[in-house]
């Protein structure tokens, strides 16, 4: 009988690990960049979404904790700059969330058309690094920067030990909207 509010305990906590609501601050971005998130909802798929604390003079705009695949995503938007230089951007910003330590190094994989279609984005890259240790106690970081010129880009950081690359293609795969999506938007 002394194990009934554990119990209880444990089961209002593994409730509380399903679908969230997005902060209306993150809704607000994705709108402002015209993004949308078609596989955002995953009714098998539990996370919890909070707000991250800045980290390395980076504020963030969305943190998500994935307890089964056991990764945190946090996510970042940047208005375009004058003149818009995407792929600078990108390998400063790899660069700053990266260790300095000797033989450590930063992988970039460029997207192919297939990948700039998918996205609906003019540039896109992914990096994989080691991340710096006041930055991240994970082991691994992939950070994914998708640019649409006249927008901006939106910064996705996947920190992990042991990453199943299925979650990324399931979950997190934002989209920019045409103009065409977006005239008829602002036309209804």
């Amino acid at each position: 009988m002394r194990w009934l509010p554990l119990l209880i305990s444990f089961f209002l906590f593994q409730t509380g690990w399903s679908q969230a609501e997005l902060p209306e601050s993150f809704v607000a971005k994705s709108i402002e960049f015209d993004i949308r998130w078609p596989n955002f909802s995953q009714p098998d798929f539990k996370f919890k979404v909070y707000q991250p604390e800045p980290a390395l003079d980076q504020i963030f705009d969305l943190g998500v904790f994935v307890p089964k695949e056991k990764y945190r995503l946090l996510v970042f938007f940047k208005p375009e700059g004058n003149p818009p230089i995407p792929h600078v951007e990108a390998t400063l910003k790899a660069n700053h969330f990266a260790k300095n330590a000797e033989h450590s190094m930063v992988a970039i994989h460029t997207f192919d058309q297939e990948g700039l279609d998918k996205h609906n984005v003019d540039w896109g890259a992914t990096y994989y690094f080691k991340p710096k240790e006041d930055f991240s106690f994970f082991a691994e970081c992939q950070m994914i920067c998708l640019f649409k010129l006249g927008k901006g880009s939106i910064f996705l950081l996947y920190l992990f030990d042991d990453f199943s690359p299925q979650v990324e293609e399931k979950i997190w795969n934002p989209v920019f909207e045409d103009e065409e999506e977006v005239e008829k938007k602002k036309s209804r």
